[in-house]
C-alpha cells in the first residue's frame, strides 16, 4: 500500500518511507520488509496502548485527581477544549506534566 501510494505522487513521511529511500530494503525479501514494518507498527502500538492503560488506572483509582486536571487544562485551553494542549503550554500544565511522568514510572 505504502509503495502504491508513493507511485501516486503522495508525500508520506514515515520510518518506512525513509527505510525504502535509503536503498537498505534491497537486502531484504518483500516479506522481510513488511515484517519490518509490522514489527515498528507493533512497538509504538503497544507502548501506546500500555502508557494509556496505567494513565486511565490512575484516573479510576484517584478520580479527584481527573477533575483537577480538567480544571489546569480549561484555564490553559478553553472551557469547551478550544483547542489541544501544545509542547509549549507544558509549563502551564504541572498537574498533566506530573500525571505522564507518572504513568511512566509506572510501568
Amino acid at each position: 500500500m505504502l509503495k502504491s501510494r508513493l507511485e501516486n505522487g503522495e508525500n508520506i513521511s514515515c520510518f518506512m518511507k525513509e527505510l525504502m529511500d535509503s536503498g537498505q530494503t534491497e537486502q531484504f525479501s518483500e516479506e522481510q520488509v513488511c515484517f519490518i514494518a509490522g514489527v515498528m507498527m507493533e512497538a509504538g502500538s503497544d507502548t501506546t496502548r500500555m502508557s494509556l492503560h496505567q494513565f486511565v488506572a490512575g484516573a479510576a483509582l484517584w478520580p479527584d485527581w481527573v477533575a483537577r486536571a480538567r480544571v489546569e487544562l480549561d484555564a490553559v485551553c478553553g472551557t469547551n477544549a478550544e483547542r489541544l494542549p501544545e509542547f509549549f503550554d507544558r509549563d502551564s500544565l504541572p498537574l498533566i506534566k506530573g500525571a505522564v511522568k507518572e504513568t511512566f514510572r509506572w510501568k
